[in-house]
């Protein structure tokens, strides 16, 4: 049977919102799975026709629904082999550590009462943040969401986009320092780098899917497009319509 493409991102939605495999995973493979019930998207039942899966919401000992079961168990495992990465935050600079780097790259990553530091083999150690990847992964994959990156954020006053698609000024809104911009954005790193790791982990591993992506961004707020201005010039008489339509052909380009 011909694999279905998934991007990495999609088959975590499918893994852990619809299929619920941390809630399941306890379940002894070796004895007959007992199926469960599927969450009523229309994407989960049009992902499982296309698959040529039968659901039954009852009844146990259904075959057909082992190798769902097993490929969301191998995603799983996979999930839970990732190791946690560190935000460091050293003045207005924010960087992203990956703590098996630590003999190669000469450097230390200690817990205190205080919290996490980095220290270097030479040099001042700087406060980090635990990115627990595994949560990271698991919580907006079950959200069906993105890590938040402050894509209109601008420093200073806080923005909001109009009806009209206008950055205006947000009076309602509590103001973000820079450093929660970059600390949340080296949050979004850490969930597309999983992301990348995933892919490639379990790339021909899976027994009904070919992994596809990410397709997410790799910084969105980089390549972010301002949203098209939309002119409103109110209601507009035929004849007035003509004039200008006139006056445009008369003016020189």
């Amino acid at each position: 049977m011909e694999k279905a493409r998934i991007d990495i991102e999609e088959l975590l939605i499918w893994a852990y919102r619809d299929m619920c495999i941390d809630r399941t995973t306890d379940l002894a493979p070796e004895r007959e799975w007992e199926p469960m019930s599927y969450a009523a998207g229309f994407g989960t039942l049009k992902m499982l026709a296309e698959l040529g899966i039968i659901v039954h919401s009852t009844g146990t000992n259904t075959e057909g629904l082992s190798k769902p079961w097993e490929d969301a168990e191998r995603l799983h495992a996979a999930v839970l082999a990732l190791g946690d990465m560190f935000i460091v935050t050293s003045g207005a600079q924010v960087t992203v550590w990956d703590k098996a780097d630590e003999e190669v790259l000469g450097f230390k990553i200690h817990q205190t009462a205080r919290g996490y530091e980095w220290r270097p083999s030479i040099g001042e150690a700087f406060p980090a943040e635990r990115a627990c990847t595994v949560a990271l992964l698991v919580r907006h994959a079950k959200a069906s969401t993105k890590p938040d990156c402050y894509l209109d954020w601008q420093p200073g006053q806080p923005m909001r986009r109009d009806a009209k698609g206008r950055l205006v000024p947000d009076h309602d809104a509590v103001e973000i320092t820079a450093r929660e911009v970059s600390v949340a954005r080296a949050s979004y790193h850490v969930w597309r780098a999983a992301l990348v790791a995933l892919a490639a982990t379990l790339h021909d591993k899976l027994d009904l899917f070919a992994i596809t992506g990410p397709r997410a961004e790799e910084a969105p707020w980089l390549t972010k497009k301002d949203a098209p201005r939309v002119f409103d010039v109110g209601p507009i008489s035929e004849a007035e319509h003509d004039k200008l339509l006139k006056r445009r052909r008369k003016t020189p380009v």
